[in-house]
């Protein structure tokens, strides 16, 4: 239990993250999603803001129910993280479902502990498939796919800035192949050089892109 958060601190942070009261006394329901999550920090974040996307305020009737029942079907075989993690992303819809679980996936070449600027988001996410896209997309798009998985508390940071918990890091990776990713990688080193202004990339240049490339290339690319 070293580092957990007490029950009863892991009872308030899963309220806060749900966007319910701090100070009013809290259901037995929710002290069982505590329980449930292990009162893993990551776990909480996560089941709190599926708490929120159900609506649920004052009756919780039915809730550890429905949670146990999502998160059963993610394997009792994995980790709790793990598990959590799958059903939050299962639980994405939409008709940007499909591009908002590629730019998830493309985060499995991003170097760990990095804050990755939204312009080079976009070049991952056209390195993630081997599958050429029409044509770029745009950095709005890019921002408001972020934002759904900013929400489940997949991705952390902001749009502009974004980066993984060291847990949700190991699960991306393990969802690709070595092989997949060094083809990632050399997708991007590709895109890098299709894109690189002439005289080459600055590296005392103050935008985002060629910061990221001065800073990252040798992590980024090793697999490549």
């Amino acid at each position: 239990d070293v580092g957990l958060p007490t029950e009863d601190e892991a009872v308030q942070m899963l309220l806060s993250v749900a966007g319910l009261p701090l100070d009013v006394d809290a259901p037995p329901e929710a002290r069982e999603v505590v329980k449930f999550c292990d009162r893993l920090p990551l776990a909480l974040g996560i089941a709190g803001k599926l708490v929120h996307e159900m609506g649920v305020t004052d009756d919780w009737n039915g809730v550890v129910e429905l949670m146990q029942e999502e998160f059963s079907d993610s394997g009792q075989d994995r980790s709790m993280e793990e598990r959590i993690i799958r059903t939050s992303l299962s639980a994405i819809k939409g008709p940007h479902r499909d591009k908002i679980l590629r730019l998830f996936n493309a985060f499995a070449i991003v170097p760990e502990d990095t804050r990755t600027p939204v312009e080079m988001v976009g070049m991952l996410f056209e390195a993630e498939s081997e599958t050429p896209l029409p044509k770029p997309p745009s950095l709005l798009n890019i921002r408001r796919w972020l934002k759904v998985l900013i929400d489940r508390s997949l991705i952390l940071g902001t749009v502009d800035r974004p980066s993984l918990h060291d847990i949700v890091m190991d699960f991306v990776v393990a969802s690709k192949s070595d092989e997949a990713r060094r083809g990632m990688n050399r997708r991007l080193v590709e895109l890098w050089r299709s894109r690189r202004p002439p005289g080459g990339w600055d590296p005392e240049s103050r935008e985002s892109v060629p910061q990221y490339i001065t800073l990252q290339i040798c992590s980024c690319c090793m697999d490549a």
